[in-house]
């Protein structure tokens, strides 16, 4: 697994995330190594804050992520 912390310098709508967040995304999948590669996804927060790595297992867990990437 891995993981980026991304900090935004602005404010932004949920609707527009994409285009701040898709290009990091990009770039951290292309250090991955494509065979073992199975998915990808992020949590965006409205407030300044940072996750552990278990504290975000858990919301991927809460939401199914992990059922999903095993479907993938």
């Amino acid at each position: 697994m891995k993981s980026e912390e991304l900090a935004l310098d602005g404010i932004y709508l949920a609707e527009s995330l994409i285009d701040v967040i898709e290009p990091r995304a990009k770039a951290l999948e292309a250090k991955c190594n494509p065979n073992h590669f199975i998915g990808m996804a992020w949590i965006a927060m409205p407030y300044e804050a940072s996750l552990t790595e278990a504290q975000a297992e858990r919301v991927f867990d809460a939401f199914g992520a992990w059922s999903h990437a095993a479907a993938a």
